[in-house]
């Protein structure tokens, strides 16, 4: 096998590849607080007008306060039951 037949052969495993996290260097921390806000502007235009009243609510009372600096990946079954 050459070079260009090595590198013809991964390039569709990189091209199915692209997008995923590779590692910790490219991992974000991503936030809750920037999460939701990704979240209600992808979907909060489709909810009922009283929808959008209860949940930005429930974000402002409940769910910031707990969860706003916490990173996703920390977030586990036991911060949401407490």
């Amino acid at each position: 096998m050459n070079a260009s037949e090595t590198r013809a052969q991964r390039l569709p495993a990189s091209a199915a590849l692209d997008g995923l996290l590779k590692g910790p260097e490219t991992q974000k921390i991503r936030t809750f607080a920037a999460y939701f806000v990704e979240l209600w502007h992808d979907y909060s235009r489709d909810w009922k007008p009283a929808t959008q009243k209860t949940s930005a609510r429930a974000l402002r009372r409940d769910l910031q306060p707990f969860f706003g600096a916490m990173n996703l990946a920390a977030i586990g079954r036991s911060n949401v039951v407490r």
